[in-house]
């Protein structure tokens, strides 16, 4: 690795967990996927040949609703692959005599993304805690476990929870961020917290975990039970509180990055993993980004690279309460904002003290400055808005974009003005619910707007469907145009 990177320097000798240092490299030399296995592990049956490398695929399921208790949205892929006796290392055993998915909702889905994280199983000696090494224990004879063949891959939806080792694991580079495994608890220890840990940060991006049929093998090196069963403790008694936070936990920052060092630090305030490893986890975080991963941690990355892909130079983003008449051109070099008194919004607004409000505008801030968040383009993008807030005069020259941000009178409401009248959010009429009493098709969009009126009222609906519906109409299936109502000084 030609850059110094701070994580090698500080981990632990003679551990397990210096396999870091392997995914580091591999990651900066540009790796797409990287295989995560053992010694005494080997690939079997195709091996890493039957795991999924293509973007999309077809296949199973496991859903469960999302307000289900959690023993309903585990899942246990020994129970999946046809032995019902066995529970995976790190599954929580105050749930495993309760426990049955026969009754889940397994879909076959025609096209579904493909997983993340692909954990494939392993026969002979798979991965089985101490407690349950000691129980079916037999000195005479070399384990022999074997699993169904014929049971398909299955991807875990969301809210839905499985441990995974990394003895067989293979890693996509959107999960690459999840990789890091803790140096604060004991070797039976690390990989299933990471395990955890990773699910619910990958859950944040949409992405996902699957297990596969057998494809490796595992002859064992020479082990004490007891000695496990010892390492083991803390995933016994603290895997089902750890399953009950994270499926609480929410992130409050904007970047999967920042959220990784949320939840670390969260990690450390419930003594699942000490504060060595909350700081572990900023310096894993801050080697990414010195080698030029962190643009794999963008929200939007996988948005952008179909952009990118299909040749689209931009996007228009609205908000979920606004109305766009698509027919209407849109000057998208334009800055939108408020224009006109009428529009504007005195004071800082009911939404201000909110976490969507000082708090959001205060993190969205602090990311865009941080070079290591913002790229050449997102700086860029910052210097252009600024340009275009000058011309048109929203700003002056001693001000700035970040000054604009911050300014309490402004709410995030650009209203088009339609044939010279502005419906701004002051205009009379409550016309957040009064959609069908302003609405033109010579309007270009309208914000905000609340249906909830117009679906339970009747009369409303009727309203609706003579106006907007009627309009859409028109454009889709006779093909008629419209009148631009925008006014043309506003460019």
């Amino acid at each position: 690795m030609s850059k110094a990177l701070n994580l090698v320097r500080q981990l632990p000798y003679k551990s397990y967990t210096r396999k870091m240092i392997g995914y580091l490299y591999a990651i900066s030399h540009g790796a797409e996927w990287i295989y995560d296995t053992d010694d005494d592990n080997r690939p079997i049956f195709g091996g890493l040949d039957t795991f999924d490398f293509a973007d999309e695929l077809s296949g199973v399921r496991f859903e469960r609703n999302h307000s289900d208790p959690i023993i309903n949205r585990l899942f246990n892929p020994y129970l999946f692959y046809g032995r019902p006796d066995m529970w995976p290392r790190g599954f929580p055993l105050e749930y495993f005599s309760q426990h049955n998915h026969t009754d889940a909702n397994f879909r076959l889905c025609e096209v579904q993304k493909r997983a993340a994280v692909q954990q494939g199983l392993v026969d002979m000696d798979p991965d089985v805690d101490a407690i349950f090494r000691l129980l079916h224990a037999n000195p005479t004879k070399v384990s022999s476990e074997h699993f169904n063949r014929h049971a398909p891959p299955i991807i875990l939806g969301q809210k839905t929870y499985s441990p995974w080792n990394s003895q067989n694991s293979l890693f996509h580079r959107n999960a690459f961020f999840t990789m890091f495994l803790p140096t604060t608890v004991s070797f039976r220890t690390t990989d299933i917290w990471r395990s955890y840990f990773s699910q619910k940060l990958l859950h944040l991006i949409d992405e996902y975990v699957a297990f596969y049929p057998v494809n490796a093998v595992q002859i064992r090196n020479a082990h004490n039970y007891l000695k496990d069963f010892e390492d083991e403790q803390e995933v016994y008694l603290k895997s089902g509180e750890l399953l009950k936070f994270l499926d609480e936990w929410k992130c409050s920052q904007m970047t999967t990055a920042n959220c990784a060092i949320e939840l670390a630090e969260q990690f450390g305030k419930m003594e699942f993993w000490q504060e060595g490893d909350v700081d572990l986890v900023k310096e894993w975080i801050h080697d990414l980004i010195q080698i030029g991963s962190v643009q794999k941690m963008d929200n939007f990355q996988d948005f952008i690279e179909l952009c990118d892909k299909t040749n689209v130079t931009g996007y228009f983003a609205v908000a979920d309460d606004a109305m766009l008449n698509f027919w209407q051109p849109i000057n998208l070099d334009m800055v939108f904002h408020q224009w006109g008194t009428k529009s504007a919004v005195s004071g800082r607004g009911p939404w201000w003290p909110k976490f969507v409000g000082q708090a959001a505008m205060e993190n969205a801030i602090k990311m865009v400055k941080d070079e290591r968040n913002c790229s050449k383009i997102c700086q860029k993008t910052i210097e252009e808005y600024q340009q275009r807030l000058l011309k048109r005069k929203i700003i002056n020259e001693s001000e700035t974009a970040f000054t604009e941000m911050q300014k309490f009178q402004n709410w995030t409401v650009s209203d088009v003005p339609v044939n010279g009248y502005n419906l701004g959010p002051s205009a009379p009429g409550s016309r957040a619910w009064s959609l069908v009493k302003f609405y033109s098709e010579n309007a270009a969009f309208y914000h905000p707007v609340k249906l909830s009126q117009i679906v339970s009222n009747l009369e409303e609906r009727y309203k609706y469907c003579t106006t907007v519906v009627k309009a859409y109409n028109k454009v889709l299936f006779k093909n008629e145009k419209f009148e631009n109502g925008i006014e043309k000084e506003i460019y």
